[in-house]
């Protein structure tokens, strides 16, 4: 499927609206290339909740149900990850709440967030949600504390939803909960609301998709749903070209990743890669090692050298991840033996 050309349609928008288009992607002074090693992460996923009340036909969550696990962030694995990241000594550029699951359905995520938020762990704080929760009234604080609330939408009616998500979802009472979080006084989160290309093929749904969400939306985006997850392949996934910028692929021989990233999971394991939902490359847990011997240890530093070496395409789940190249910006591989030889 050819992806459209949703540069054109942008462009015929008042221009008011069409300055709220933007991905998610910010951008960075300095090359990651130039950065790495890094004394700490530039970006900690945290993952409170493996439960979602969607099923989405491209997650693991429908893909394959019997691997995933089912529980909420534990407060005793909270309390190790916040000890974590508050000796760490640098803060991550940010924080970003997400993971297999809705975080939302967490009762003590709000908590959570302000309890690292008031610690000042991180410079950025950002939430990954499909937005169904976030009008209800525990999480209405969360506009307060939050930078950016990315809203997942799957669906411009509830027929799209019911198709995609398996699951009846009120499209109006979504908006609703949208224009509730929208509305809090001293919101500072900005909402940026994404659609992918299944729901939004052409320019009449387009237009749909700008109709409904321009009104509660400080961004607005349409990305490319491609297959990620390792080892899972969906009937939605399309190879259209980049996820976010629409444009070319970014092949690489080394995943930068793993050489700025760890995601806590809700169970307390750490990964380095967010797309590693089986945990596979697993170097530490919360509960047992703080945040910054995990970044410094051995297991991750293994893990760097045998995508330093070109080893990447040679074992699991790294062979079959395509982050890189349909969700990724960053790329190492002109700097490779460089950061080699800083690595220990």
């Amino acid at each position: 499927m050819e992806a459209p050309d949703y540069s054109s349609y942008i462009q015929a928008l008042d221009p008011e609206i069409a300055a709220k288009f933007r991905s998610q992607f910010g951008e960075r002074d300095t090359e990651l290339a130039d950065m790495v090693p890094l004394k700490s992460p530039l970006v900690v996923y945290v993952e409170s909740s493996t439960l979602c009340n969607l099923e989405c036909r491209f997650c693991p969550q429908h893909i394959s149900p019997q691997q995933m696990s089912r529980q909420h962030m534990a407060e005793s694995v909270f309390a190790a990850m916040l000890s974590g990241l508050k000796s760490l000594p640098a803060k991550p550029k940010l924080i970003r709440f997400c993971g297999t699951g809705e975080s939302l359905l967490n009762h003590q995520f709000p908590d959570f967030v302000r309890q690292i938020v008031d610690n000042e762990t991180a410079e950025r704080y950002e939430l990954i949600t499909n937005g169904i929760l976030l009008g209800e009234d525990r999480n209405l604080p969360l506009a307060e504390l939050l930078d950016r609330v990315i809203v997942s939408v799957n669906g411009l009616n509830e027929e799209h939803y019911r198709d995609v998500t398996l699951r009846k979802v009120n499209t109006d009472r979504l908006l609703l909960g949208l224009e509730r979080f929208r509305d809090v006084t001293s919101r500072k989160s900005k909402i940026h609301i994404k659609a992918h290309n299944n729901i939004v093929p052409n320019v009449r749904a387009f237009k749909q998709f700008v109709e409904i969400y321009n009104g509660v939306a400080d961004e607005l985006y349409v990305e490319n749903l491609v297959n990620l997850w390792p080892e899972l392949e969906s009937d939605l996934g399309q190879k259209t070209g980049h996820r976010f910028t629409h444009g070319d692929l970014n092949a690489v021989k080394a995943c930068p990743q793993i050489f700025k990233s760890l995601q806590v999971n809700s169970d307390g394991s750490v990964v380095p890669c967010c797309i590693d939902w089986q945990a596979k490359n697993t170097v530490g847990h919360v509960c047992d090692t703080s945040l910054q011997d995990i970044w410094l240890g051995k297991e991750l530093a293994q893990l760097q050298k045998r995508h330093l070496s070109g080893e990447r395409f040679d074992f699991s789940p790294c062979k079959d991840c395509t982050m890189n190249e349909y969700g990724e910006t960053d790329n190492l591989d002109h700097k490779l033996d460089v950061i080699a030889a800083s690595i220990s």
